[in-house]
Formats: C-alpha cells, structure tokens, sequence
C-alpha cells in the first residue's frame, strides 16, 4: 500500500462470535489491530476497519476500544442493512428508516474516528434483477447492495447532512456492482458531487 502511495488500507472487521463474550472478543481485536497500527504507522498508511454485518455496538465498540492513532473507520453504507438491528426488521419501509436511522448514528458515534466511506446504495430485491449477478447469496426480502447512489433506499442528502457536521475530511470511494457499471459510475458521482457542492437536500 505505501509503495504505491496508499492513504487508507480497508480491512472487513471480524464480527464477534455468538458465544464468545463481548469483553474477551473486544481484548483479542484490539490488541491484534494495534500491532497492525504499529506497522501501518512506520509505513505511513492508516487502517480503516470496515462494517460487514453482526451486531452495531459491537463494530462500534470495537473502533473506540483500539486507540490507535492510524486506526479508524471505513464505513460501508450499503453494508449497514446488514447490521443486526437493521436486518432484523420484516417490513421493508420500517428496515429503510431503520437503516438512515442507523447510518446517521454511525457517523455521530464514530466521529472522528472516521477515515474512509464505500459509498453505494440499496434497493428492494424485487427492484433488481439478479439474474445479472454473479452473487445469488440473497435471501428473499433482501436489501441488495451496491446499486447507485442515487437509486434506493438510503437518504444520501441526510448522510451528507451528517458528515458536514462532524466536520469529516476523509476520504469516499463508490462501491458498485452494477450491469450498467461505467452509465451508473457516472450517475452516482455526479450526484454525489452535487452534494459535496451545495450540501443541500436534493429532490
């Protein structure tokens, strides 16, 4: 990653077991991924621990319990339907207001520990054809990930909201897996530079 000029590494961080105890799964994490601090910080890279699913305090207790000065957050939008207490939730409209919900809790929680955002949408699965995907893991009723920022269920003007007030200065990276890849690519970061822009709501 230094070599060829890196500023964030993303590593998926490891969920917690269900039998193993919060307190001894937070112990063996943090002191792992601080001697990976240590060698990230004399390569001059930061290590950002990405969300993938499990359970929310746990991911977020596991940021703060590192302490590490090049150790933060890359935080996956799209993989927040994943949490727990999002996926959990039967009804599709009350998991999408979970979700913003969730993802604006996220960024609050975080704060400065934020270094790195995967930048994509959600949408129902009955609004995607997944014959066209190379990934069939999905469960009926599922939310599918890294569709087009502006295509789906996440409120990207309110997420932007929320990071123009934890003054974030990070980095973003879209994350998409879509047919139309180089139209939706196009799509998705000219919306989101309006955004970044005018950091106003968009119709």
């Amino acid at each position: 990653a230094c070599y060829v000029g890196a500023e964030v590494v993303t590593i998926h961080a490891p969920q917690r077991k269900r039998a193993e105890p919060l307190d001894q799964y937070l112990e063996t994490q943090a002191r792992f991924y601080r001697e990976v601090g240590d060698y990230a910080q004399r390569k001059g890279v930061r290590i950002g621990l990405e969300n993938t699913a499990g359970c929310y305090d746990d991911y977020v207790r596991l940021i703060k319990a590192i302490t590490h000065p090049v150790i933060g957050a890359t935080v996956d939008v799209g993989h927040c339907s994943f949490f727990d207490e999002v996926k959990s939730i039967s009804d599709p409209n009350q998991r999408a207001v979970k979700l913003n919900d969730v993802i604006g809790q996220l960024v609050r929680d975080l704060g400065p520990r934020l270094c790195h955002f995967h930048l994509h949408n959600v949408r129902r699965q009955e609004q995607v054809d997944i014959s066209k995907m190379t990934n069939h893991r999905w469960e009926p009723g599922s939310f599918i990930d890294h569709r087009c920022v502006p295509e789906g269920e996440i409120d990207f003007p309110r997420l932007f909201a929320a990071i123009k007030e934890i003054d974030y200065r990070g980095l973003f990276e879209l994350d998409l897996e879509e047919p139309q890849m180089e139209e939706k690519a196009v799509r998705s970061a000219e919306y989101l530079g309006v955004l970044l822009k005018q950091g106003k709501r968009l119709p």
